[in-house]
């Protein structure tokens, strides 16, 4: 779930909206990308009643990168087979409850899970490391765009990525100086966010930073 809000750029209601219906989720035949909708019943936060929702489209990784184990694409297809016998018929949301009972998930579950990934994964550092962060999903949206922003994506494809209507919301909520992170994140190797892959540059895969 990280990993997709990291490569979409969405909001967590968005998020909490996908579907498995055929209509709405269409794997590329050569695993190359993923296309993902909303349920049609969903109305995002800024779209226009009459107006259908705009289609998420998600590259994979390059299959020789060494970050592939990080590909967006691989994990929700893994995930998909993985829930395949806990899915009822009535229930086309893509993320579903693991606890028997429950029928379905909350957007407050959505963000619950994001944040426990984020934890997960500052685990192993100092306690007061991960006590000083004020983890919230929210932030991982702004990192996505903002990171394609920084890799040369235009002003309008984040904004569509990130499905808002114009630039205020973006620049005034969402928009984080990205270059302090920039030299760990370009270690990760190609990284999907805000629906495009986003390259290290050459000199930073050889271990000659082109950030000094």
């Amino acid at each position: 779930m990280l990993l997709l809000a990291l490569a979409s750029g969405r909001r967590r209601s968005e998020i909490h909206a996908f579907s498995i219906s055929d209509a709405c989720l269409r794997f590329n035949r050569d695993k190359s990308s993923v296309t993902l909708l909303t349920d049609p019943a969903f109305l995002a936060k800024n779209q226009i009643p009459d107006k259908g929702a705009k289609p998420v489209l998600i590259p994979a990784l390059p299959s020789h990168s060494f970050s592939v184990l990080l590909c967006p694409v691989r994990i929700l297809s893994i995930y998909l087979d993985r829930t395949c016998s806990l899915r009822s018929v009535s229930n086309s949301r893509f993320f579903i409850p693991i606890k028997k009972g429950i029928s379905d998930l909350s957007v407050q579950t959505i963000s619950t899970w994001i944040c426990k990934c984020i934890s997960l994964d500052y685990s192993s550092s100092k306690a007061e490391l991960l006590n000083s962060f004020n983890i919230k999903a929210h932030d991982v949206r702004g990192i996505s765009t903002s990171w394609a922003l920084f890799n040369s994506a235009s002003l309008e494809e984040v904004l569509s990525a990130g499905f808002w209507r114009n630039e205020n919301s973006f620049i005034s909520h969402y928009l984080q100086s990205m270059s302090t992170f920039a030299e760990s994140l370009y270690s990760l190797g190609p990284i999907v966010s805000a629906q495009r892959l986003n390259f290290p540059p050459v000199s930073s895969v050889t271990g000659d930073s082109a950030l000094h």
